[in-house]
């Protein structure tokens, strides 16, 4: 019993305790970025700026034609698809209702 007290006051007495006091972080020293110069903005620089956007421009027209023709394939692909399993169910209600020819006995 002695020692359940005892632990329990030790309990009690970890729980009320503010802890160790906090240290504040060290932070790492500041380093003052040196001061760029302003950036110069010329005719070839905006042209370059141009060239550039539109080389993007063209490339992003090729993938959304490459998108397009995959688009067109895939339906073309569907159809086909589609009306082969219409023909074959068609063929399918064919045999059913024509009786076997092979059982025929001629006259």
């Amino acid at each position: 019993m002695k020692i359940s007290v005892l632990l329990l006051a030790l309990a009690l007495a970890l729980f009320q305790s503010p802890g160790p006091p906090a240290t504040p972080p060290q932070s790492a020293p500041v380093i003052q970025p040196q001061s760029a110069p302003p950036p110069v903005f010329t005719k070839e620089l905006f042209q370059q700026r141009i060239a550039y956007l539109e080389h993007q421009r063209d490339q992003m027209i090729a993938n959304v034609n490459a998108l397009d023709g995959a688009i067109q394939e895939c339906a073309f692909w569907l159809k086909q698809l589609e009306e082969a399993e219409k023909k074959a169910k068609e063929e399918k209600k064919e045999l059913q209702k024509s009786p076997d020819k092979k059982s025929e006995k001629p006259n």
